[in-house]
């Protein structure tokens, strides 16, 4: 995932440059950024507050209603802390590092950036990979589910995975880090290869493989393991039980699958751009721009499929804003 996010902040640093460069010859507005650049950017203010917005309506919704506070509310709520990061960074940071490329502060804003992203990302991929574990063993084992998943568990394995993900930032940038002036703000110039493959590009590819293993698997035995919902001798609760739960599944399968989906479009797009010659960079700086946009919506999307599938968080987002 990250190897399409820093692109963006090195088409931003590319297109800066390259309009100062140009700046005698060409008219130009004080920033020095074209108005496609300052379209981009704009949008991407306004997809990070939507993300901070609507995902802090769900965090607080899990830890204000009783009603939310179960372990697989508990990893939704995960999903939703990791999304925030990233609209955080969009909000702070974006727009300083595109107007202070090559200036004193650019440096720092940089880094910033970049620990903010990845930081973000391993909690998103850890939080996916996280909700899928949670869904197969419901799947496996429906009536057992709550003996196996208690909140007690989740939350140690919640803390784990933070934990894991704080580690891991720290070494990929703690390890062969050499940011320069003149360098683009793209992670795979700055990080050393050797640290990058396996803090970044392997976990992240590996944390994607095992969500999509573990939710064809899921997608497969669904609609086997829905039978028993109507299977005659399993008392009403147990029944009323395992309909509300293949539901959330329904749910998070669509908030996966569209999550999984943008990411491997970007993924299949920015490496698909890197052929060719350099006459084509303006339309692929377009495209990547466009990737960009539309994978970030998921940052936003994803507290919107909660109001529209679950009762419950739709219940608590109408509580906390006043809306009767």
């Amino acid at each position: 995932m990250e190897i399409e996010i820093v692109t963006e902040a090195h088409t931003l640093g590319e297109t800066v440059e390259a309009n100062t460069t140009e700046s005698d010859t060409i008219p130009a507005d004080i920033t020095g950024i074209s108005l496609g650049e300052q379209i981009f950017i704009a949008i991407r203010f306004v997809w990070g507050f939507l993300s901070v917005f609507g995902n802090s309506l769900t965090v607080l919704s899990v830890v204000k209603f009783d009603y939310l506070q179960s372990s697989a509310n508990y990893i939704i709520s995960n999903l939703a802390l990791a999304d925030m990061f990233n609209g955080i960074s969009s909000m702070i940071f974006l727009i300083p590092l595109a107007y202070t490329n090559g200036s004193s502060p650019w440096k720092p804003l940089c880094l910033t950036f970049n620990t903010f992203i990845l930081f973000s990302n391993f909690g998103n991929c850890m939080s996916s990979c996280m909700i899928s574990i949670d869904r197969f063993i419901y799947i496996h084992t429906p009536l057992r589910y709550y003996d196996i998943v208690t909140e007690k568990k989740t939350k140690l394995a919640l803390g784990i995975s933070w934990l894991y993900t704080v580690v891991m930032t720290s070494l990929a940038f703690g390890l062969g880090t050499q940011l320069e002036d003149g360098m683009p703000c793209d992670m795979r110039v700055f990080v050393h290869p050797l640290v990058f493959t396996i803090t970044v590009t392997a976990n992240v590819i590996l944390l994607s493989l095992t969500t999509i293993i573990l939710y064809i698997y899921i997608g497969y035995t669904a609609i086997k393991q829905s039978k028993q919902i109507h299977d005659v001798n399993t008392d009403a609760d147990q029944k009323k039980s395992a309909k509300a739960q293949m539901k959330i599944t329904k749910m998070l399968g669509m908030v996966i699958g569209i999550y999984l989906g943008t990411y491997l479009a970007v993924f299949l797009v920015d490496p698909l751009l890197d052929i060719g010659g350099e006459e084509e960079a303006t339309w692929k700086d377009v495209i990547r721009m466009l990737s960009l946009l539309v994978f970030y919506t998921t940052t936003w999307l994803n507290p919107l499929i909660y109001a529209w599938k679950a009762k419950d968080f739709r219940k608590a987002f109408k509580e906390l804003l006043h809306l009767g």
